[in-house]
């Protein structure tokens, strides 16, 4: 009777086992995203000289860029990626004068993700995502006042710094292989370089993107 007991408990440790590792089996722990989006790009700033008035300027952002994305269930995963973005106020010129405001940045995203399954359809997901993104500025811009004669201590300086970090919300429609995201970045410090003895003032950066993304 007693070996009988020890064989039952073993087969049933073994049935456990083997349930959990079919169960594990149904999904991928990693997924390779290859994405492209456009959007807003937002400017607010305050006038040079005037910190009690905010100015707030809209141009195009552009993105593309490499996710790997790590599930730990099929509900949570984690996504890190790799991606560059180009950010104007002016993107195809005819302002009058003044600097282009044009800006070029290599992104370090982190997000983490809940994918919820479509009621509707149970092989499409919706996914919630937050995450915290860290940007190199790769292409900075110079102040210009559109006068080549001009005397502003400011004139052909950089103007923003070589990097900041942005908050990144996210909300996706999963359909298999592809993925349809409207996600933002908020702009968490002042980009302004400051120089001594001259005022800059302040200024963040946000956008707005619709994003595809093609997962493998």
């Amino acid at each position: 009777m007693r070996k009988i007991l020890i064989l039952l408990t073993v087969l049933s440790m073994c049935s456990a086992v083997n349930v959990n590792a079919q169960a594990t089996s149904q999904f991928k722990r990693f997924e390779h995203n290859f994405y492209a989006g456009a959007g807003l790009f937002i400017d607010m700033y305050d006038n040079y000289g005037q910190t009690n008035y905010t100015i707030i300027d809209r141009g195009l952002s552009l993105k593309a860029g490499y996710g790997l994305n790590y599930y730990f269930s099929e509900m949570f995963s984690l996504m890190g990626s790799i991606g560059v973005r180009r950010e104007a106020i002016h993107p195809f010129g005819g302002w009058d004068g003044g600097s282009a405001d044009q800006f070029g940045f290599i992104d370090f995203p982190i997000t983490f993700q809940v994918h919820l399954n479509d009621p509707d359809n149970p092989k499409k997901k919706w996914m919630l995502g937050l995450g915290i993104a860290f940007s190199g500025c790769t292409d900075n811009d110079t102040y210009y006042f559109g006068d080549s004669d001009s005397k502003d201590p400011l004139e052909g300086k950089t103007i923003i710094k070589d990097f900041y970090v942005s908050l990144m919300p996210c909300l996706g429609y999963e359909i298999k292989h592809v993925r349809f995201n409207i996600e933002t970045n908020i702009g968490l410090n002042d980009v302004n370089r400051k120089y001594k003895g001259l005022y800059t003032g302040k200024k963040n950066l946000y956008n707005l993107c619709g994003v595809i993304y093609f997962k493998f």
